[in-house]
C-alpha cells in the first residue's frame, strides 16, 4: 500500500508541475501581448505628434482642442491660434450637421496641402488631416504646361494660340483697332527632312522657332500649328505697309542660312496674312484665311500676299480640282505625250515624256496648272510613277516596232529623294523588258540645289543600273561649278531662254557657247530646248550643239499621231 501511495502521489505532483508550466507559459504570453498592446497604443497616441504633414481637432465652435508640431506652419497663418478663422468655423459647423467630408487645397510657402475635415459628430469635433501632394500639383502644371505647349520647339500651340486671337478680336471690336494672324509656311521641309531625316529635320523647326521668339516683338504671340507651319499673332495690328514691311523683315531673318548636321541650308518660307474683324470675326476662319493667302504666295512665287475674299473662291476651286486629279491618277486618265528629239544629223535619238489631263470637253488642263497641285497635296511620286510606267509601255512597244527610242521623264525633287526610286525603275525595266538606255530621268537645277547629296547618290545608282540621267534647266538657278563637276550626268540641256535671239543676240551666244563648251569638257552630250527658228538651230549646230528639240523640228504629240520608221530618217532642215 504504502507504494502505491507513493506513485499515486508522484503522479499526482508531476502532473501539477505540468499545469503550473503551462499556466505559467499562458502568463507571460498574455504579459507579452498586453505589453505589445501597450506599445500600439503608445505608438497611435504618439502618431498625431510624430506627423510630418498637420493633424488638427476642432471643437463645434471652432475652437482648437488639438494640433500637431507639424501644423505650426497652418497656424502662423491664423490670427488667433487657438481660433480657427471664420471660414473654418463654418466648415465645421456644416460637417458636423451633415456628416460629409470638407476638402481644401492650401499652398503655404512652397507646399500644397489636401487638408481633409472629418467630423466625428458623436463626440461634437472634428478633425483635420492634411496631406502634402506638393509632388502632384507640379506634375499637374507640368502637364498643363505641355498641353498648351508644343512639345518639339517650345511655342504655344494651336489651342493657346486660338484663345488668345478670341480674345485678342473681342479687345479690337471694343476698341476699334484690327488684329493680324501671319502664317508662315515652311516650303521645303519635305526636302529637308529627306535630306537628313526626322531627328535634322527636328533641329531645323526648333532654330526656326528660335529665332521667331527672337525677333517677334515682346506683345506679339509666335506658335507652330502643325508639322512645318508657324503663326505669329499681332494683337495690335499696324497699317498695311507696316505690316508687310514686318513680315517681309521675318521672312529675310528665318530664311537665313543655317547650319544643321555638317550641312548649310536655306528654308523657303511664304508668309500669308490676314487682318482681322475686317476678314473675319473668329479665331478659325483668321487662321484659315492666313492658311490662304500663304498659298496664295507660293503659286504666285511671292514672298508674302495679304487675304483677299476673292480666295475662298479659290480655295473651292482648288479643293474640286484636287479630288477630280485624285479621281484622274487613280483612273490612270493622265497620258504622255512626246516631243521627238534629234541628233545633229537630223536622225530621231529620243524623245521627251510631257504629262497631259484631258478634259471631258476635249481640252487639256495646263502641267502647269496641275504639277503643282499634285506637288502640294502629296501626289508628285504617284503622278511620276504614272509616268514612267506608260513611257515604258511606249518605249517597248516603238522597240518592238524597230524603234528603240530613249524617253525621257522629268522626276520632282520628292521622287529623286524617294528610297523607292530606283526599285520602281528597275521593276518597271524588268516588267516591260527594256534595256537600261530606254529610258532617261531628267532632274532640274533646283531639285539638285536643294538635295545634292540624295541626288548625286541616286544618280550614280541609276547609272550603275545604265539608265542616263539628264540636268535640266541648267543655269537658270545658282548651280555651283562644283556640283555640275561631280555630277555623274550623260546629258545637259540647255534652257529655252539662252536659246532665244541667236545668233544675233551676244549674251546668249555667249552663254550657250560656253555651256557646249563646258559639257563636252565634262563628258555630257548637250541638248538645246525650245528650238524654234532655223537660224537658232544653225547658230547651235555650229556651236557643236549635240542634240535638238523645239516646235522647229517637232511638237508633242499623242505617240498614235507620230509618224513610225520615217521619223528617224527625216533630215534637219
Amino acid at each position: 500500500m504504502a507504494w502505491k501511495e507513493w506513485f499515486n502521489i508522484s503522479r499526482h505532483m508531476a502532473s501539477c508541475s505540468q499545469a503550473l508550466k503551462d499556466t505559467n507559459r499562458l502568463l507571460r504570453e498574455e504579459i507579452e501581448q498586453r505589453r505589445e498592446a501597450q506599445a500600439r497604443v503608445a505608438s497611435l497616441a504618439r502618431f498625431p505628434d510624430e506627423n510630418r504633414n498637420p493633424v488638427l481637432r476642432l471643437n463645434a465652435m471652432g475652437e482648437l482642442l488639438y494640433a500637431n508640431p507639424a501644423s505650426a506652419l497652418l497656424l502662423a497663418q491664423w490670427a488667433d491660434n487657438k481660433q480657427a478663422p471664420q471660414h473654418w468655423q463654418l466648415k465645421v459647423d456644416s460637417a458636423l450637421a451633415t456628416g460629409r467630408v470638407h476638402e481644401e487645397e492650401l499652398w503655404l510657402d512652397s507646399r500644397c496641402l489636401l487638408l481633409s475635415l472629418t467630423p466625428i459628430p458623436d463626440a461634437g469635433y472634428a478633425n483635420v488631416y492634411g496631406i502634402d501632394i506638393t509632388d502632384r500639383k507640379r506634375y499637374e502644371a507640368e502637364l498643363e504646361q505641355r498641353n498648351r505647349l508644343d512639345t518639339l520647339t517650345g511655342l504655344v500651340n494651336r489651342q493657346v494660340l486660338d484663345d488668345r486671337i478670341t480674345q485678342a478680336l473681342c479687345e479690337a471690336r471694343v476698341r476699334q483697332h484690327s488684329v493680324a494672324v501671319i502664317v508662315l509656311d515652311l516650303e521645303n521641309f519635305r526636302l529637308i527632312n529627306g535630306m537628313l531625316g526626322h531627328q535634322g529635320g527636328d533641329q531645323v523647326l526648333r532654330a526656326l522657332a528660335q529665332r521667331l521668339v527672337t525677333h517677334v516683338d515682346n506683345n506679339a504671340t509666335p506658335s507652330r500649328l502643325d508639322g512645318d507651319t508657324f503663326a505669329v499673332l499681332l494683337p495690335l495690328s499696324p497699317e498695311a505697309d507696316d505690316l508687310a514691311s514686318q513680315a517681309s523683315q521675318w521672312l529675310s531673318q528665318l530664311q537665313a542660312p543655317m547650319a544643321v548636321e555638317d550641312q548649310t541650308l536655306e528654308c523657303q518660307i511664304v508668309a500669308g496674312i490676314a487682318v482681322g474683324p475686317e476678314d473675319a470675326d473668329n479665331a478659325g476662319n483668321l487662321l484659315r484665311h492666313a492658311h490662304l493667302a500663304a498659298n496664295r504666295a507660293r503659286q504666285l512665287r511671292q514672298r508674302y500676299h495679304f487675304f483677299i475674299e476673292e480666295l475662298n473662291t479659290s480655295v473651292r476651286q482648288r479643293h474640286q480640282r484636287l479630288q477630280a486629279l485624285k479621281a484622274a491618277l487613280a483612273n490612270e486618265e493622265l497620258i504622255l505625250h512626246y516631243q521627238l528629239q534629234h541628233d545633229a544629223h537630223g536622225q530621231v535619238c529620243g524623245a521627251e515624256a510631257l504629262m497631259r489631263w484631258p478634259q471631258p470637253d476635249g481640252s487639256m488642263v495646263s502641267p502647269g496648272d496641275f504639277i503643282p497641285l499634285a506637288e502640294s497635296s502629296g501626289m508628285i511620286i504617284p503622278l511620276g510613277n504614272l509616268a514612267l510606267n506608260q513611257a515604258c509601255i511606249q518605249a517597248a512597244a516603238w522597240r518592238e516596232a524597230g524603234w528603240p527610242l530613249r524617253i525621257a521623264v522629268n522626276l520632282g525633287a520628292e521622287h529623286f529623294i524617294d528610297s523607292s526610286l530606283i526599285d520602281t525603275i528597275t521593276e518597271l525595266l524588268h516588267r516591260h523588258d527594256l534595256p537600261p538606255g530606254s529610258l532617261e530621268v531628267e532632274i532640274t537645277e533646283s531639285t539638285l540645289m536643294e538635295n545634292t547629296g540624295i541626288a548625286q547618290e541616286q544618280i550614280k545608282t541609276l547609272n550603275c543600273l545604265g539608265v542616263d540621267v539628264a540636268l535640266d534647266d541648267f543655269g537658270t538657278g545658282h548651280t555651283s561649278m562644283a556640283y555640275l563637276r561631280d555630277l555623274p550626268a550623260q546629258r545637259l540641256k540647255l534652257d529655252r531662254q539662252f536659246v532665244q535671239g541667236l545668233p544675233e543676240n551676244r549674251h546668249n551666244r555667249a552663254i550657250c557657247h560656253a555651256m557646249i563648251t563646258l559639257g563636252h569638257e565634262l563628258g555630257m552630250c548637250v541638248l538645246a530646248e525650245g528650238v524654234e527658228d532655223q537660224v537658232e538651230m544653225d547658230a547651235l549646230r555650229d556651236m557643236g550643239c549635240d542634240e535638238f528639240q523645239g516646235f522647229l523640228l517637232a511638237r508633242p504629240q499623242a505617240s498614235q499621231d507620230i509618224a513610225l520608221p520615217e521619223a528617224t530618217t527625216s533630215t534637219l532642215p
